[in-house]
């Protein structure tokens, strides 16, 4: 795998478990800088110049996901797997959640995935976001589509054909 030595900040507290993904990590020809706290990564994320974040959740001086949104793809790679945790990284701005130990083995194909736009995700954590999505699928509407105006329902039918504003206002002759 040719990485063409995309940097990598790794927030890790647990010094064996940062060497170990470190090495991972250089293994797979990528370029890392470890930190072990939050106000480390905070001075990292300010900076530093890298092109992905690697973030533990509980680091001895804060919590890791107080570091997020980042302008970066960001992964977190964290003991937690309850639904409070990894719900609030990927609403904050994660774009990947792996659990350890799983997830350090797995380390330099998830960068990998992130470089490619993807967001690796623990397959636990997916099964939770796959049922929750169905199970909001399953939810009746919140809104009463016949309670709304004709003209209403009628803006509500462009938008769902991914018409724009400047081409529903020409439609419906809005100046």
């Amino acid at each position: 795998m040719s990485t063409t030595a995309k940097s990598v900040l790794v927030v890790e507290d647990d010094a064996p478990v940062s060497e170990a993904i470190c090495a991972r990590l250089r293994e797979h020809g990528y370029d890392v800088q470890a930190v072990a706290t939050f106000a480390m990564a905070r001075a990292a994320k300010n900076a530093s110049r890298f092109d992905v974040a690697v973030l533990d959740v509980q680091l001895p001086d804060g919590n890791g996901l107080d570091l997020l949104p980042l302008p970066v793809p960001s992964l977190v790679l964290t003991v937690f797997d309850d639904e409070a945790t990894w719900y609030r990284a990927l609403v904050r701005g994660a774009n990947g959640y792996l659990v350890k130990p799983e997830g350090i083995a797995t380390i330099a194909n998830a960068i990998g995935d992130l470089l490619a736009g993807g967001s690796p995700i623990s397959p636990r954590i997916a099964r939770w976001l796959l049922d929750d999505f169905r199970a909001a699928a399953r939810m009746p509407p919140t809104a009463d589509v016949e309670s709304l105006t004709a003209r209403e329902q009628a803006v509500v039918e462009y938008f769902a054909t991914g018409a724009t504003y400047a081409e529903i206002a020409r439609a419906m002759g809005i100046t």
